[in-house]
């Protein structure tokens, strides 16, 4: 799998990993409908197989962190949503959602 070179930490344990970065934008409102605000994020694809060949164990946690060069993202997600799901029928590749952290 081509993309960039990552960190995961999760449990206590950590893997080195190539992922597929994204984006996403969350829009959380209030009960009205009205925008209250709109949440970007940062997204990997990750394959399950890579993952747990680190040695990290699904489900990923929440607060678990993914470090790209010298920022830090927290596995987090906004608007109710999952902080990762899997992608695909046969669960082969998960998306994980962050923010930023540092």
């Amino acid at each position: 799998m081509g993309g960039i070179d990552v960190t995961v930490t999760s449990g206590g344990d950590s893997a080195d990993l190539k992922v597929i970065p994204g984006e996403s934008t969350h829009e959380i409102e209030r009960p009205d409908g009205q925008l209250l605000e709109r949440v970007q994020g940062r997204d990997y694809l990750i394959l399950v197989s890579e993952l747990t060949a680190g040695g990290i164990t699904l489900p990923l946690q929440r607060h678990a962190t993914v470090v790209e060069g010298a920022d830090t993202h927290k596995v987090l997600s906004a608007g109710g949503d999952a902080h990762w799901k899997y992608t695909d029928p046969t669960k082969t590749v998960i998306r994980v959602h962050t923010k930023k952290a540092s």
